[in-house]
This record gives C-alpha cells, sequence and structure tokens, in this order.
C-alpha cells in the first residue's frame, strides 16, 4: 500500500479551504429574504409607520393595542387590523376564533373596527359579518371610491392592488366605499350600534403607496371622521404585552386583595395608636373538681340522663359489695344483706337499691346516691 506525501494532504486542506471560502462568499452576496408586514412599527414597503406618524401629525389620536382582545373597552374608539399574506410567512400569531368572538362583543358596545386582512370568506370572517371576497380576474391598481362617505372628498382614485374583490351585491346592508369594474374594494356596515369597514387591500394605507397624495389625503379623512383614539392592533403582529398576575386575576379575587390590605392597615394602625384602654382580664381562683362535677351535672340534666346515670354508678358499687360477700352479680340484694356484718353497710346498701329504682332521682337523691356509692367502692375496695 502507497504511502501518501505531506504534499497531497496540504494539497487537499488547501481545496476544502477555497471551497468553504467560495460557498460564505456566495451567501453574503445572496440578498436576504425580508418581511414587511401592516404594523405600525414597521418601516418597510407594506409598514405602516408613515401611517401612523401621518395620522399623529393630522391632530388624530392614534395608539398601539399590545393586549389580549378581551381588554378591549371604550377606551378604544376605533381598532385598526390588518394583516397580508407576509405575515403567515413570517409566523404572526394571526387572530383566533376568541379573539374575534372579543372584538364583536366590544363592535356591540359602540366600538369601530377596521379591517385590512383579505381575503375573506372563512367561518371567522362572519362571526362579525364580513361577507365572503372572490379573487378578481385582473388585479387592478386603482379603484373609485364613492363620494357619498366622510373621507372622500377630493378623493378621484386610490391606488392598491385590488387582487380580492366583493362582489356588488355582496351585502344588503353594506354601503360600498371603493369600487373596480369587477367589483367592491371596500365596505362599511353597521353591526349593533358599532361599524365595520373592510378594505380588501391592506396596502392603500402602506409605506409604498402612501406616497400617493389620493391615498393620504384619504386615509386622513376618513379616520379623523372615526370615533377617537384610533388604534392600531399590534398583537397580531407579535407585539402583544403578557399578563401581569394582577390582570389575570378575577374582580373577586381583587376585592378580597383589597379586603385583606384594609384589614392589615386597620392592624398596624391599632398596634400604634390604641384606640382604648387595654382589657385585663379577670384572673380567676383554681378550680377544684366541684367545677367538673357541676358541668357534668349540668350536661346529664340537659340530655336527661341522670336515672341512668345514677343506676349505672349504684349497680357498679354493689357489684364490689356482691363480689365481696362472694355472691353472684345477679344475687338479689336481700340475698346477701346477711351477710354485712356492719349495719351501715346494710343501711347503705338498701338505701342505694331503693334510690337505683327511680326514674327521675331529683338533684338531692342524685347527689346521696353519688355519696352512697362513693362510700361503698372505698369500703369494699374498688
Amino acid at each position: 500500500m502507497r504511502r501518501r506525501s505531506s504534499g497531497d494532504v496540504l494539497l487537499g486542506i488547501g481545496a476544502l479551504v477555497l471551497i468553504i471560502f467560495l460557498t460564505l462568499a456566495r451567501a453574503s452576496q445572496e440578498p436576504k429574504a425580508t418581511f414587511s408586514t401592516p404594523a405600525s412599527f414597521d418601516t418597510g414597503r407594506y409598514g405602516y409607520r408613515a401611517f401612523y406618524e401621518l395620522l399623529r401629525r393630522e391632530g388624530v389620536p392614534v395608539t398601539r393595542f399590545t393586549k389580549d382582545h378581551h381588554f378591549l373597552n371604550r377606551q378604544i374608539g376605533t381598532l385598526v387590523l390588518a394583516q397580508s399574506a407576509f405575515d403567515a410567512l413570517a409566523g404572526g400569531p394571526g387572530v383566533s376564533r376568541n379573539d374575534l368572538i372579543s372584538i364583536k362583543d366590544w363592535i356591540r358596545h359602540g366600538g369601530t373596527l377596521v379591517v385590512l386582512a383579505p381575503p375573506y370568506g372563512s367561518p371567522e370572517d362572519t362571526l362579525v359579518g364580513i361577507p365572503a371576497s372572490k379573487k378578481s380576474k385582473t388585479t387592478y391598481h386603482e379603484a373609485v371610491p364613492f363620494s357619498s362617505f366622510p373621507g372622500m372628498r377630493g378623493v378621484s382614485r386610490i391606488a392598491g392592488n385590488f387582487a380580492n374583490l366583493f362582489a356588488l351585491d355582496a351585502s344588503q346592508k353594506a354601503v360600498p366605499l371603493l369600487q373596480t369594474h369587477e367589483g367592491l374594494a371596500a365596505l362599511t356596515y353597521h353591526l349593533g350600534p358599532g361599524k365595520v369597514i373592510v378594505f380588501t387591500d391592506p396596502g392603500i394605507f402602506s409605506n409604498g403607496l402612501l406616497t400617493h397624495e389620493n391615498n393620504a389625503q384619504f386615509a386622513v379623512q376618513l379616520f379623523a371622521a372615526l370615533p377617537a383614539p384610533v388604534a392600531f392592533d399590534e398583537t397580531v403582529h407579535g407585539y402583544g404585552e403578557g399578563q401581569s398576575l394582577w390582570e389575570a386575576l378575577p374582580w373577586p379575587v381583587h376585592v378580597a386583595v383589597f379586603f385583606a390590605a384594609f384589614a392589615l392597615l386597620l392592624g398596624v394602625v391599632g398596634n400604634i395608636w390604641r384606640f382604648a384602654p387595654p382589657l385585663v382580664s379577670e384572673r380567676q381562683s383554681e378550680r377544684d373538681s366541684s367545677a367538673y362535677i357541676t358541668s357534668m351535672a349540668n350536661l346529664l340534666a340537659r340530655a336527661r340522663a341522670s336515672g341512668k346515670a345514677m343506676r349505672d354508678d349504684a349497680d357498679c358499687a354493689l357489684r364490689a359489695v356482691r363480689r365481696a360477700c362472694g355472691v353472684s352479680d345477679r344475687t338479689k340484694v336481700v340475698a346477701f344483706l346477711a351477710r354485712l356484718q356492719d349495719p351501715h353497710h346494710r343501711e347503705a346498701v338498701l338505701e342505694l337499691d331503693r334510690l337505683r329504682d327511680l326514674e327521675k332521682p331529683s338533684d338531692a337523691e342524685l347527689l346521696r346516691a353519688g355519696i352512697l356509692c362513693s362510700q361503698l367502692r372505698k369500703d369494699f375496695g374498688l
């Protein structure tokens, strides 16, 4: 096997370095794909930065909406929702069905929605009443405005790329705004107290076409007549702000937090400034067994169980006497009474047997039975 010389190795390394260098040089010369979307931050050809600055310069109150759509409220008069095919290529989040439900609820409370997101016809579009659009046979670069709508004064033609159009009879409740020879390029209709304005080309307000005088004049006159402020929806372009923990919590939790904070404030203030002299509790003497006996007596009286308690205690004491006399626990008192030598024991057993048979003993009888039971248990070693 022939050995490779050091010259062959160097030649191979040099060829590899040359290939890598040419590859990097070619990659640096290739134009990089850039995406421009109708966002008010975008300064590209399809961006809306010039549109946003134009409205602000002309005195139209403008702002940017960067939250979830369920935060829409009456503080926003007009919402501009603009999307194009470049949004999908750039990985934009888009508008979900839940977003459109929130937007629809906001419109029904008096909001105005301006939509520039063709083509239309999906089930989500029908949620806010947008009719279906169709691809035009010819791409129209101009649209003629209807002079009856505010914002059309002095505007003859609007420059754009109208590849999708609405049918002339797309909706009976819609009012046409822009038209071509083939169909409608923009229309408006009411949705409850609110209003929806729909365009088939988001590029008519872009940085590239806003240089046309008619487009700029139309933009200013149209949006100056809409409810203020005009908010550009930047959530659909990925500029959404995350919810804070406080915003995510429901309102009952907010109320509970306020109550807890108020209670804590009262506690702190109460420890610093006392509202009354301190209350000194009365010193109680040391308790003896009488307190326990009294509480148990009250418990038995409420339960009406004094008779049963007395019988149980008497049976226990008499059982000790029977065992001391050497008789069965079932032996009657008269049978073993003669075996008791102490007359006091006989009297105590007879009296206790009599008290045992009482159904509802009085307090004095209950106390007497307790004394007898205690004496017999003590004498007979229980």
